[in-house]
């Protein structure tokens, strides 16, 4: 977390972060329910009616874990999201597997290409790492072949297309499922699906 705090120092106006869903950026805060499933169910019950989610006596305890994860995920934002929200930024999580939507990715494979084929045997890791700051400057400094732009401004522009393209199909689907009046359950479950492929 501490290189997340160090990032927002340096933001100087509220801002949209863009993370993929790696792990370590989607944990949650250290006060979150954890180990859900090592729970006794009148301890999740507890936990879940002290936050207004009403429950049974009756109900199975497969059920209160469910219920108990599903407020978990949806009430308690990751840690990331909560420190950059104090701070007036916001976070978006792009969805799992698509790096042609996160820029950063994208740059990465420029930079390691390049190093990749500088290596050769023999060679250190202080010397990697001085190419891999050499590399990380050279991208930063080059112009795209149309000279107008940056090379990362070429490939953040060349991601907003990726999600326009996303975003068309979801609009597809969408006016699909309300043209025919698919109910709204089925719907999210195709919207899901779509956006984990």
């Amino acid at each position: 977390m501490q290189w997340f705090k160090k990032l927002l120092e340096k933001l100087k106006q509220p801002s949209l972060i863009i993370m993929d869903n790696a792990s370590y950026h989607t944990c949650l805060p250290s006060t979150a329910p954890k180990n859900i499933h090592k729970m006794a169910k009148n301890d999740m019950r507890a936990l879940l009616e002290k936050h207004g989610v009403p429950t049974d006596p009756s109900d199975l305890r497969e059920d209160v874990m469910q219920r108990l994860r599903e407020w978990r995920d949806t009430s308690i934002p990751p840690a990331v999201v909560s420190a950059a929200r104090e701070q007036g930024h916001e976070v978006l999580f792009t969805p799992p597997r698509m790096c042609e939507l996160q820029p950063i990715e994208r740059v990465f494979g420029i930079v390691k290409g390049r190093i990749g084929r500088r290596h050769h045997a023999g060679i250190d890791y202080s010397k990697t790492r001085d190419m891999l700051f050499e590399e990380v400057a050279r991208v930063h400094k080059q112009r795209h072949k149309d000279g107008a732009r940056t090379m990362i401004q070429a490939v953040i522009d060349s991601s907003v297309r990726e999600v326009m393209k996303y975003k068309q199909q979801m609009d597809t689907l969408h006016d699909f499922f309300r043209a025919r009046d698919i109910p709204y359950d089925l719907r999210k479950n195709v919207r899901m699906f779509y956006d984990n492929l």
